[in-house]
């Protein structure tokens, strides 16, 4: 098993450079470097007065990477569909 030290590493090298708050979100995760990149990416967190990593109340968006859902799989074919519609008919 990977140490906290490991982890802060890992996401240093990731681009995540602030050691502390990288510490804060491994503990918050239980050095669950998956769950710690997911809380980086996420919100926008500050660092607080205490050993805490807490929501910033700016924060308004969020987003969300992952697999597609089926609609938005049918939609991104359709518009190939029709791009490869239109160039087809261009060349005519």
């Amino acid at each position: 098993m990977l140490t906290m030290e490991d982890h802060i590493q890992s996401l240093i090298s990731m681009g995540f450079i602030d050691r502390d708050l990288n510490r804060k979100v491994l503990i918050k995760s239980n050095n669950d470097i998956s769950e710690a990149v997911t809380l980086l990416t996420s919100y926008n967190y500050f660092n607080d007065d205490d050993d805490d990593v807490r929501l910033s109340s700016e924060a308004t968006t969020t987003t969300f990477i992952g697999p597609l859902t089926k609609e938005q799989l049918e939609q991104q074919q359709m518009v190939r569909k029709e791009r490869n519609n239109a160039t087809k008919e261009k060349g005519r």
